[in-house]
């Protein structure tokens, strides 16, 4: 019996359908988000976390819920991430 094995592109890609974004995050969105903490706009922030993960901690999409992308459970070509 012969296994298939998945490119690790399109591995990733397809765990990622399910996520509230969609995609990978790039560097510079973590970037960003360091910034802003550092800065004096965020003097009043204290003693909290600041989640910068596409909404993972959030959870998944279910189909059968409102507002959940037609793409769930579909798996993106490599080329598309």
């Amino acid at each position: 019996m012969a296994y298939q094995v998945e490119e690790p592109a399109a591995k990733l890609a397809s765990s990622y359908t399910v996520a509230p974004l969609q995609r990978i995050g790039d560097s510079s969105e973590i970037t960003r988000a360091s910034l802003f903490l550092a800065s004096e706009d965020a003097s009043y922030i204290n003693g909290a976390e600041l989640a910068v993960d596409g909404g993972w901690t959030v959870g998944h999409y279910h189909t059968m819920m409102p507002g959940a992308p037609e793409t769930v459970g579909i798996t993106p070509e490599p080329n598309d991430i």
